[in-house]
């Protein structure tokens, strides 16, 4: 009995976690990564607007088209980059639709501050 629960206990802890998730960085003269539902920048005298990337993480192979809430975001993409503006934290949503009928909903937020 204690072979047969050990056993199930590696079976299950082995499966791949498949989360749905969204990645952003907001762009700035430094090495930008992304990270997961939340990025933010400050940056020093810079402009009252800049660029914003998000991402749909590890996105499924069986992708028929997305959804963004953003219009500059293509439907044919799993990514994106869009225009955030100084003190007005952005929200971007994509709803991705599946081949198989399913789909699913990802979101992240930018924010981007002026620096003094």
């Amino acid at each position: 009995m204690k072979k047969a629960i050990i056993g199930a206990v590696l079976t299950f802890s082995s499966l791949p976690v498949l989360a749905n998730t969204m990645s952003c960085y907001v762009d700035t003269p430094a090495y930008d990564t992304f990270t997961t539902s939340y990025c933010s920048a400050a940056i020093f005298d810079g402009p009252r607007t800049t660029s914003a990337v998000f991402r749909i993480d590890n996105p499924p192979s069986n992708i028929q088209s997305v959804i963004w809430s953003d219009s500059a975001c293509s439907s044919s993409s799993t990514s994106c980059i869009t225009t955030v503006r100084a003190y007005d934290p952005k929200t971007v949503t994509a709803t991705v639709l599946k081949t198989d009928g399913t789909y699913f909903q990802v979101s992240a937020t930018a924010e981007y501050e002026l620096g003094f």
